[in-house]
């Protein structure tokens, strides 16, 4: 029997994932699918695929809590007093959260083909610290802006500051197989991972600058009246 489908995320962040094992497959420990071959793999190659499978959950955690920064600046919509910064936002983190789905997919191919096709670590590499350095920088704009005194704010901050935590650890644990001269040809060129250098960013960083001086916090959406009053 095949695994079943769910769908991770809401609209366009919406995507398939499967659960469940399928009868023709071995799961391992860490819920990913290897084919029975894989077990016959020298052992350095068996232990890379159990770091697929950290890395893999890794992604799992930093695209849910994308999704959540996402929700917390829907929350905080109508406190932003320029539109267009409020939509730049939304796209830069729209973007990570694809970039996310990109990389999981990609090592869950690795993991389930057993590593046949061989494994780019400078590719991985390279995608963990563009992502992370894009991260970073999103993190930072975050607590610049005058919703960063709110509690929708505070969380999607921290969130970012997990989120980008988390890829400098997955860039640290490839550079590791780099550095023991772990090497896998692969047999298909990967293309550079796509950075947002195309994304427009001008008025979400104008709108920090500008009003971190002179906003004034309104009360936090998720504070009703009823709550205000109560002692």
């Amino acid at each position: 029997m095949a695994g079943k489908w769910v769908t991770l995320g809401k609209g366009n962040d919406s995507r398939p994932i499967m659960v469940g094992e399928p009868a023709d497959k071995k799961a391992t420990t860490l819920g990913l699918y290897d084919a029975p071959e894989v077990q016959t793999l020298p052992e350095a190659h068996l232990q890379f695929i159990e770091t697929l499978g950290v890395l893999v959950h890794m992604s799992e955690e930093e695209i849910e809590d994308q999704l959540q920064v996402k929700e917390d600046f829907v929350q905080l919509q109508s406190t932003f007093t320029d539109p267009d910064a409020y939509d730049q936002l939304q796209t830069m983190v729209r973007h990570l959260f694809h970039r996310y789905v990109d990389i999981e997919t990609h090592l869950r191919a690795l993991n389930r083909n057993g590593l046949k096709n061989g494994v780019d670590l400078k590719y991985l590499y390279n995608t963990y610290v563009s992502i992370g350095r894009e991260s970073r920088e999103l993190r930072d704009i975050m607590k610049n802006l005058p919703q960063y005194d709110t509690t929708y704010g505070r969380e999607a901050t921290t969130l970012q500051d997990n989120i980008t935590k988390s890829l400098e650890k997955s860039a640290q644990t490839i550079m590791s197989y780099m550095q023991k001269d772990f090497r896998i040809p692969s047999k298909k060129k990967r293309t550079p991972p796509e950075n947002w250098q195309h994304l427009n960013k001008g008025a979400l960083k104008r709108y920090a600058k500008r009003s971190s001086t002179v906003f004034s916090p309104k009360p936090d959406p998720e504070i009703s009246d009823a709550e205000k009053n109560t002692v």
